[in-house]
């Protein structure tokens, strides 16, 4: 199958002004970005002719720090004791379509609840669902009393579906085991005074053997976002509020 764009104003994500011009996309490549002659484009019944007329077509966008699977958080029992695992999911299929209605192509997750992000991802890599491409996401990991551990312990609630609680090196060693286990490609913890931040290292030297990016958050700068152009991987690093681990 083969798609020609043509009448564009496009930004090619170079750097480059943008210019009229046309796009041809055969299959899931962009094999041309710029000018057609006539004698060049393409022709025949298997190609799909869009005529944007003097539109702006640009790359698709990448979000580096998104949570599909919040809704409408007003308090902090939005996180987790209101929303189960089931509504988490459906919330989570809709977002995601509603990011790639807006143009982002690309997401990072920056944690998901109940982590529901793996199944996501299958789904929309499956074409059930759509949206962008996912780089699926742990629950947080954080310590006792830490972020995402608000509840007093007397209301004798956890939070076990927002966040995994690691207290120390070798329980950090078993949330990290635990959420490559079921899926995550990457893992979202919290620094914070009750300790997790002095088990980082630990964190990155269980994950380390399932990937060859495994890096601290310490510059602010978080792995790369991927966008295709012209058929091409563009690597462009991203911004990172929080201190992650990412894999």
């Amino acid at each position: 199958m083969r798609s020609w764009i043509k009448n564009a104003r496009v930004i090619d994500g170079t750097g480059a002004p943008a210019r009229d011009g046309s796009l041809v996309i055969e299959g899931e490549t962009i094999v041309h970005v710029g000018p057609l002659s006539a004698a060049d484009a393409p022709s025949g019944a298997d190609t799909q002719v869009v005529d944007v007329a003097g539109r702006t077509v640009i790359p698709g966008l990448i979000e580096a720090h998104i949570h599909l699977s919040y809704n409408n958080v007003k308090v902090i029992a939005d996180l987790d004791l209101n929303c189960p695992p089931e509504y988490s999911t459906l919330v989570s299929a809709k977002n995601a379509e509603l990011a790639l209605s807006h143009g982002y192509t690309a997401a990072r997750s920056a944690g998901s609840v109940h982590g529901v992000d793996v199944a996501l991802k299958r789904a929309i890599n499956e074409s059930l669902y759509p949206g962008p491409r996912l780089l699926a996401a742990s629950r947080d990991i954080v310590a006792t009393g830490g972020m995402s551990d608000w509840n007093p312990s007397y209301l004798k609630l956890g939070m076990d579906g927002l966040a995994l609680i690691a207290d120390g090196a070798d329980q950090i060693r078993t949330a990290v085991r635990r959420s490559i286990k079921d899926g995550a490609q990457r893992l979202s913890g919290a620094a914070s005074s009750s300790g997790i931040l002095g088990g980082g290292s630990n964190a990155l030297e269980t994950a380390r053997p399932y990937s060859g990016r495994a890096l601290p958050c310490r510059s602010g700068r978080c792995s790369p976002g991927v966008a295709l152009a012209a058929g091409q991987a563009l690597l462009a690093p991203r911004r990172c509020p929080g201190a992650m681990i990412t894999l």
